[in-house]
């Protein structure tokens, strides 16, 4: 993954690092409290206690064969977003999204 902005950029004399103009809807800004958490290891015992009490999840080996975690078995942008390909924009209404449906993506990790 990689920090929102930080980008590299071909102009190298400038003295500053590129920015999302902040009208842009690809701006996220800083405060992402409103959004799924990121970078979170998920494990069986995670599963069971989230079970218990919330929206359900699918065992992690699931996830793992869905291919939504990370290489540490973590949830990150990237299990939702491919940042290479926004084909799924139209369908979907989110930036970068894995898949044409909302749920679709949802259900990667999630039972409904």
């Amino acid at each position: 993954t990689i920090a929102v902005g930080s980008l590299l950029h071909g102009d190298r004399g400038r003295s500053e690092a590129p920015q999302i103009p902040s009208g842009s809807p690809a701006n996220l800004g800083r405060d992402l409290s409103g959004m799924h958490p990121v970078s979170f290891a998920v494990t069986a015992e995670l599963v069971t206690r989230n079970n218990a009490k919330d929206l359900p999840l699918r065992p992690v080996e699931e996830m793992r064969k869905a291919k939504v975690l990370d290489g540490r078995d973590r949830v990150q942008c990237t299990s939702c977003h491919d940042p290479h390909d926004d084909s799924n924009r139209q369908a979907s209404g989110i930036p970068f999204y894995r898949r044409p449906d909302f749920s679709e993506v949802c259900a990667l990790c999630h039972r409904f």
